[in-house]
């Protein structure tokens, strides 16, 4: 099977040539996916289970991630998933907001009322939907808390799901028809985004280290009761 380079180079330049052709760039997008590899690079019946389930050492860990890794599209799922979660993705969002970030327009913006309300919505709002949310439903018994997770991690989900980009940018072009308020509108929706992000990070590294802590204190207790029962 071809390597991903190979892949990337013919999909850069098919999609030069198409976009010099005149021919809009997305067909290139829908073309490169539907010819990208799906079979996985080691077949099912090749794969030992016990091999795949083993994770007691981090060599054992390793092999698991590599078998695991080698059992899906490779193009797909792993290689190329980062670049464009993290590169194009943002960058696409950018190029296609439609405004141009300057002093004049960020000092405006501080000062709005329409900035100001797209924060507070996205971040603020999203916490308290989700969590809110979720509340109901364990105090309702719709749902139950999983026990290795915390409501720290909950407001964390929460926080992180006030990072808007496309839906967010496509709902201000559409509620505002005033170039200087949608401009305020988009520059509320980056940096609420960015608050987002940091926010939901703190809170779930600080879940996670409790998370740590409580099942450290447990093995602890788990032990010395051993000793004392021994």
């Amino acid at each position: 099977m071809l390597p991903v380079v190979v892949y990337t180079i013919i999909g850069i330049g098919m999609w030069v040539t198409t976009h010099e052709a005149g021919i809009h760039a997305t067909i290139i997008g829908v073309i490169s996916g539907l010819l990208a590899p799906t079979k996985p690079f080691v077949p099912e019946a090749l794969v030992d289970e016990a091999v795949l389930a083993d994770v007691s050492t981090v060599q054992a860990t390793d092999e698991t991630v590599r078998l695991a890794r080698s059992s899906v599209s490779v193009v797909l799922e792993y290689r190329l998933h980062p670049c464009t979660s993290f590169v194009i993705v943002p960058l696409f969002a950018l190029a296609n907001a439609g405004i141009s970030i300057d002093t004049e327009r960020l000092r405006d913006a501080v000062s709005s009322r329409v900035t100001l309300g797209v924060i507070v919505g996205l971040v603020v709002g999203k916490i308290v939907g989700v969590t809110g949310g979720a509340g109901l439903a364990v105090r309702f018994r719709v749902a139950a808390l999983p026990e290795e997770l915390s409501w720290v991690a909950v407001v964390g989900v929460g926080a992180l799901a006030g990072i808007g980009f496309t839906v967010s940018l496509f709902i201000a072009n559409l509620a505002f028809n005033q170039p200087d308020l949608e401009s305020q509108a988009k520059i509320g929706i980056f940096a609420a985004s960015l608050f987002a992000a940091v926010l939901g990070t703190v809170l779930l590294r600080r879940s996670g280290t409790n998370e740590e802590s409580n099942d450290g204190d447990t093995r602890v207790a788990t032990n010395r009761s051993g000793t004392e029962l021994a």
